[in-house]
């Protein structure tokens, strides 16, 4: 029967098996905890767990394992499980083959092979060796549902001699921050240490017996620099029965250089970093950090007999120096705190520890556990450097737990700084926004240690969704980058910097951004990434931007009779957004002509912004100019025939204007006050006309003539005057032959204007 496997930490074994001789075709068996159970040729496992292979040959020295698509090799696990076993490991990825070459003299020997499974469906396996027996199972991989207890139970009852192996890993911690980490470490010691979930789970032992691992880092790490290490630390859920625990150790152990797969301490209550007594291993010049679950106070085992404040075996926290008789069990823990509950209790807890180079002081701070410090003497005598390797140890004994890490800082001499303002503000790291605001966002980037030079550094910000990044606004310590110093790529920008960095000397990138979506009230935050040959090293501290909506203002807008006050039309409303510009213009109101406004029909929407008032008084029809003068010519001769004269000038025009609204009707006359008279008192009579349609109206005493006749339309000024064009249309002078005499004439025209109410009015 086929049936989906869980075992230990998602692990899975199966198992390909060559027997030369008595068997001529190799079998095929399935395997739990090395526990073998019948022949098989197919098995069903989950989705994304981590699967393991063993291949078996008597006397073979090469064998080739052909792998299915979709099939990850964990390329790092295969040559740490098969370290001792294997002279060459060679993967041809274009032809899904992994090549093995066995030592000399390590016939009969098992060959594990880990990857992944990445999709679900049906894949084969196959293996060969030199003489091309080959052997093949079939893998059916199924969606990783833990609705599934029956099939799970059933296999439990095949493995029932240790059921406990079977406990899950804690599900990783939600946090963005949590760094990949896969980089940074060099090979794990041991058998227990692996790195999961695409980089971001440090597991240093699963939940088994008798593990022992220990991980460090691939650079060292200056202790004339402060520094700091953030992760969340998983101690298991084993309660009264977890043991032994983990460190985070610093070491300048001699062998990391020669043989760096010696630097492990022992199991058990070495803990992966102490000696389990006299001549057992341990890790020489260092210092450790101990998370210890289980409190050792036997004849054997007596190392923390000291602690007698842990009555009730909760565990502790303390800094040990790892040494050849740790076992010594007097003064071997300082900075002791006792934890209030079960360090195994199936909880994520942060942990921050902290190097402050000038008191040479190394600090811890476990959540819900407690803080101490604990000041290193002399750094040489302690470590036999002033720079030093950092990592992890674990183990498990007779008892057991999963220990496990997922690490947001990394110890690093470098220290990142971002902030954050608003065009108008200082910085800081918290600002409100809304739409159009633009925001200027800083880091100030230091790195204090030597190892810099060959490194390719970068700078990353993820530029949230709600902002976007101003063009040729990025800068270094205020010089423009060009565009092939950078990239920005799904919001992700990257900036290259490693011409810009210096050892010890600050370094400053400044970005500008346009706050581009309101809609919404929120909350966004980002940080900036510092990576060294695109390793994450580190991440500055957040800044957030509090989004909100636009602001508004509404203003009413009044209109007014000048000398009444009261409302010639009704209030308007303007509403816009802080910051936005408005204009608001008069209203044309018939009867009624603006005389003056509030001086703010134009400005800026703020919270002082003050309604708008426009004022009007009653509309009137109105001269505006009428001519003083009107001159048909100087020096005239006496004629002895008729003769007609223009008007040559005059002064100022004939203008009306009507306030009244549209289609009012006015009508413009004009009426002979005074005959043109010389200075004799001689009077030039029936000499007067106003021509216009062909037709003469001659001027008379007392008798007013038709000028113009209109129907306004606006308020805008007519000007009568501008109609007149010589002899064919306005005033003009008509002297008879023989009736003129020598002299200089003046006469009076009254003009006048009319209200004419409009047609059936």
């Amino acid at each position: 029967m086929k049936r989906p496997i869980i075992i230990n930490k998602l692990a899975i074994y199966l198992m390909f098996i060559y027997l030369i001789g008595c068997v001529s075709l190799p079998r095929i068996v399935e395997a739990a905890n090395d526990t073998f159970t019948e022949p098989i040729d197919s098995v069903d496992v989950f989705k994304d767990m981590e699967v393991s292979l063993s291949v078996l040959d008597n006397d073979e020295h090469v064998l080739i394992v052909n792998y299915p698509t979709n099939f990850k090799v964990n390329e790092q696990q295969i040559k740490q499980k098969n370290a001792s076993i294997l002279e060459k490991f060679v993967i041809k990825s274009n032809e899904q083959q992994l090549v093995l070459t066995i030592k000399e003299n390590m016939m009969s020997q098992s060959v594990i092979i880990v990857g992944q499974f990445l999709a679900i469906g049906e894949y084969s396996f196959s293996a060969e060796n030199e003489k091309n027996e080959s052997s093949e199972i079939t893998v059916q991989v199924v969606e990783n549902e833990d609705e599934t207890f029956a099939t799970r139970s059933s296999f439990q009852n095949v493995v029932s001699h240790n059921t406990s192996s079977l406990t899950r890993m804690m599900s990783l911690p939600d946090d963005p921050d949590i760094l990949p980490i896969n980089k940074i470490f060099q090979a794990p010691i041991g058998t227990s240490t692996s790195i999961l979930e695409n980089g971001k789970l440090l597991q240093l032992n699963p939940a088994k017996k008798t593990q022992r691992g220990a991980i460090w880092s691939k650079e060292q790490i200056s202790l004339l620099s402060d520094f700091t290490f953030k992760s969340y630390l998983y101690l298991g859920d084993q309660y009264a029965n977890a043991a032994d625990g983990m460190t985070f150790t610093l070491t300048n152990d001699p062998r990391m250089t020669v043989y760096p797969t010696n630097v492990i301490g022992s199991t058990g209550v070495g803990i992966g970093a102490y000696s389990s007594g006299y001549n057992q291993p341990y890790i020489r010049n260092a210092l450790s950090i101990e998370f210890d679950t289980y409190k050792n106070q036997g004849n054997s085992d007596r190392m923390d007999r000291e602690i007698t404040t842990d009555n009730k075996g909760y565990g502790h926290v303390a800094f040990v120096t790892p040494k050849i008789n740790n076992q010594s069990y007097t003064g071997e823990h300082s900075g002791v705190t006792v934890a209030p509950t079960y360090l195994s209790n199936n909880s994520w807890r942060t942990l921050i520890v902290k190097w402050n180079a000038k008191e040479q002081k190394l600090t811890y701070d476990l959540e819900g556990i407690g803080s101490k410090s604990y000041v290193v003497s002399n750094l040489l005598s302690q470590f036999g450097s002033t720079s030093v390797y950092w990592g992890f140890t674990s183990s498990t004994g007779a008892f057991f737990e999963e220990n496990s890490l997922a690490i947001t800082e990394i110890p690093s001499n470098v220290t990142s700084k971002a902030e954050i303002r608003r065009t108008d503000g200082e910085y800081m790291t918290e600002v409100e926004a809304g739409k159009g605001d633009k925001l200027f966002i800083k880091n100030k980037l230091n790195v204090e240690n030597d190892f810099i030079d060959d490194k390719n550094s970068q700078v990353t910000l993820e530029i949230p969704q709600e902002l976007t990044y101003i063009d040729n606004s990025l800068t270094i310590d205020g010089k423009l980058l060009d565009s092939n110093e950078f990239s920005l790529i799904d919001n992700l920008l990257t900036v290259n910097i490693k011409k810009y960095l210096a050892s010890k000397q600050e370094l400053v990138i400044e970005l500008e951004t346009n706050v581009e979506d309101a809609s919404v009230e929120r909350e966004v935050s980002t940080s900036f990434g510092y990576l060294e040959d695109s390793v994450m090293f580190l991440r500055s501290n957040k800044v957030s931007v509090n989004i909100t909506k636009p602001k508004v203002q509404t203003l009413n807008v009044f209109y007014k009779e000048l000398e009444t006050d009261i409302d010639v039309a009704p209030t308007k409303k303007i509403t816009g957004e802080l910051g936005v510009p408005y204009q608001e213009d008069a209203l044309k109101i018939n009867g009624y002509v603006l005389d003056h406004d509030s001086g703010n029909t134009s400005g800026i929407y703020s919270e002082g912004s003050s309604d708008i008032y426009f004022y009007y008084k009653k509309g009137e029809l109105v001269f505006v100019s009428a001519p003083e003068v009107l001159n048909f010519g100087d020096n005239l001769t006496i004629e002895t025939t008729d003769k007609t004269y223009p008007i040559l000038s005059q002064k100022s025009q004939l203008v009306v204007q009507d306030f009244r609204g549209d289609h009012k009707k006015w009508r413009m006359t004009a009426t002979l006050l005074k005959e043109l008279t010389n200075q004799d008192d001689y009077v030039l009579k029936n000499s007067l006309y106003y021509k216009q349609n062909n037709q003469e109206d001659e001027f008379s005493i007392g008798n007013a003539i038709n000028i113009m006749e209109n129907e306004t339309i606006n308020t805008q000024p007519v000007d009568i005057s501008s109609f007149w064009s010589g002899l064919e249309k306005g005033p003009i002078l008509k002297v008879k032959a023989g009736k003129a005499a020598a002299g200089n004439y003046s006469g009076t025209i009254q003009w006048a204007l009319e209200d004419v109410p409009l047609n059936g009015g």
